[in-house]
């Protein structure tokens, strides 16, 4: 038999939380003990602990945490493509500013951005998010290509 809590709470409602039927816990609120007659009680009680009887915690739980895992790894992967598309956009406006205004033009500001970031470089947590980007594992979550790819780009392009 889990154990009864009774707490304080205008709202009607009961629940059943614990990881075994020996740890288990039924809290009911003062508001459905107040607005519901014994009978309609007794069968919320009934439902709660029928839910402690059939292991209805644990197996949540589990479920909930094969389903997070692959929430994660989706979530990281689609992220991954959002990246590259940031990467993709980055490399085409260079384009677009080297027609625009010359290719020497957007490679020279690149450059001085490139020894501008040498001397003051962002916190190594930031530096996905920077304009010259990570080293390794970290290019994937780049919203930036590294500058000497984007001058690489430029210049084979010109």
């Amino acid at each position: 038999m889990p154990e009864v809590a009774i707490y304080d709470a205008p709202d009607l409602n009961a629940f059943a939380t614990g990881w075994n039927r020996n740890d288990a816990l039924v809290a009911v609120s003062t508001g459905l003990l107040r607005n519901m007659d014994k009978d309609e009680a007794e069968a919320v009680l009934g439902h709660e602990i029928s839910h402690v009887a059939n292991g209805d915690m644990v197996t949540l739980a589990l479920i909930q945490g094969v389903v997070n895992t692959f929430v994660i790894f989706f979530a990281k992967l689609f992220g991954i493509m959002v990246m590259w598309f940031s990467r993709q956009r980055e490399l085409r406006a260079d384009a677009g500013g080297a027609r625009l205004a010359g290719s020497h033009k957007i490679i020279a500001a690149l450059e001085r951005l490139k020894l501008n970031h040498e001397q003051t470089a962002l916190p190594e947590k930031m530096a996905a998010f920077g304009i010259s980007g990570g080293k390794g594992m970290m290019h994937l979550f780049m919203t930036h290509p590294p500058l000497e790819d984007r001058i690489a780009a430029l210049r084979a392009g010109q």
